[in-house]
């Protein structure tokens, strides 16, 4: 039966009258409280094995509760900030379907929910708007992190930036991938690197001239394959577009004359490797600035660069080429291994979605009782200082603070850890103690009878302390 308000004040009131006893029994009285203390120490050791057995019974019942929380907890943000971002409400029906996607394709895709979520976050803030552009669209990001080995949420951002700059459409950037995985494959680069390229300016500067992506990759594999960085190859190709479209440069004639775009870079360095003589080829290389040198040794591999650009020449070369790997990763069996994981994850996440409702009502419950006890230490501080000194005399008297100390410490000292996991543990771990301490009650002494009525109260369930709270006070 619960304690009423009616009891607890007695008991506060019992423990304030006590505390001149207690401070004379601790000054004047050690022996007796040290005899006191060794007989009821050995009650303690008798308890601890139920202490323990509590607190991992609560443990074991609490553990996979408070995983589904904590997964669903985080993939609910991960989806609040997305749904920030395409203005939109996280219960809207429309939404729902998006924030669902993340569930649904992580065993497809073999990626954790929360990574599939990055990929929507990525999506979304490049401009992808709607169901199915963005179900198709985190799709194709899921496979090429696959295919290209890198993070699904960098894969998604990535392919944002490079639709955005070139002005794509969703299928024209899908298709253009596969290009670059064909190019990873056919050279010594590999595809992380061509779309650090691209992601790092390359992506405009082929944009300004009116390069498709597969002939800016080439520019980027030969560079890469020659020791560069994505970065730095990104950099040099700006450059060269850039001084390439200066007709009073050397370079920029032979641009020119060569008819622009792709054409017009090929004559550059077409008629920078037929120059014989040193000076004006020095010279010719010279009006590319800081990387002259850089552009001369794309000249060199010419021939190598055009076996290349004919292996991406045409969509019939490399159409299919990101699926055809990601179906080659999928028969492994650590793919098998993490799709596996990844359904598990999202059957927790869903699992955890019907737990929400409940943990936001014990939250709500939790913060006016928290707010109230301050309040009333603060009022009491006498009371409060009686307690502290009597638990400072007795030390471990009684079997009742062996059994409670498990669910006090759960739900206390390690809440801050991770609150959901332990508010979750302490209330089955205080259920247990309950239950042991009804066991032991004839067996306790009066002193550890009266100290289990002193804080029972204090451990009561949420609701019955708030709906008696008012009257403590």
């Amino acid at each position: 039966m619960a304690a009423t308000a009616m009891q607890i004040s007695i008991i506060l009131n019992a423990v304030d009258r006590m505390s001149s006893v207690v401070d004379a029994a601790v000054n004047k009285s050690k022996k007796s409280i040290g005899l006191f203390g060794k007989h009821t120490n050995s009650v303690h050791e008798h308890s601890k094995g139920m202490m323990r057995l509590g607190a991992g019974t609560a443990m074991a019942m609490a553990a996979p509760i408070s995983m589904a929380l904590d997964k669903a907890v985080e993939y609910e943000s991960q989806m609040a900030s997305v749904a920030k971002v395409m203005d939109m409400k996280v219960k809207d029906p429309g939404f729902k379907k998006i924030s669902n996607l993340g569930l649904e394709l992580a065993g497809v895709l073999g990626q954790q929910p929360v990574a599939i979520g990055g990929i929507i976050e990525s999506l979304a803030q490049g401009g992808v708007r709607g169901v199915d552009e963005m179900r198709k669209l985190t799709l194709a990001a899921g496979k090429m992190a696959v295919a290209f080995d890198i993070d699904p949420s960098l894969s998604g951002e990535k392919m944002m930036k490079i639709r955005n700059a070139m002005n794509l459409t969703s299928d024209e950037i899908i298709m253009y991938t596969d290009s670059i995985n064909k190019l990873s494959n056919q050279d010594p680069v590999k595809a992380s690197q061509i779309l650090d390229f691209f992601s790092s300016g390359g992506a405009a500067a082929a944009k300004s001239i009116g390069l498709l992506i597969p002939e800016a990759a080439v520019f980027a594999s030969t560079l890469i394959s020659a020791g560069k960085s994505g970065e730095e190859a990104s950099t040099i190709f700006e450059r060269m577009v850039k001084n390439s479209r200066d007709i009073a440069k050397p370079g920029g004639k032979a641009y020119s004359s060569g008819g622009g775009g792709m054409s017009g870079l090929l004559n550059v360095l077409e008629t920078g490797r037929q120059i014989q003589d040193p000076n004006a080829r020095f010279d010719f290389f010279r009006s590319f600035g800081e990387y002259g040198v850089e552009v001369e040794g794309l000249a060199g591999k010419l021939d190598l660069f055009k076996n290349s650009l004919q292996g991406v020449i045409s969509p019939a070369f490399y159409a299919g080429s990101i699926m055809s790997e990601f179906n080659t990763k999928v028969d492994t069996s650590k793919f098998q291994l993490e799709a596996t994981k990844a359904e598990i994850s999202a059957l927790s996440i869903e699992m955890g979605n019907t737990l929400l409702p409940v943990l936001r009502d014990v939250l709500t419950e939790l913060k006016p009782l928290i707010k109230g006890f301050a309040d009333w230490v603060q009022q009491n501080p006498a009371r409060v200082t009686s307690m502290g000194k009597l638990a400072i005399g007795v030390g471990a008297v009684s079997v009742a603070v062996s059994v409670l100390s498990g669910a006090v410490t759960i739900l206390s000292a390690a809440l801050w850890a991770n609150p959901i996991t332990w508010i979750v543990a302490g209330v089955i771990a205080l259920g247990v103690a309950i239950h042991k301490v009804n066991q032991k009650w004839d067996k306790m002494s009066k002193f550890g009878r009266f100290l289990v009525m002193a804080f029972a109260p204090f451990l009561a369930i949420i609701p019955t302390l708030r709906s008696i709270w008012p009257d403590m006070k």
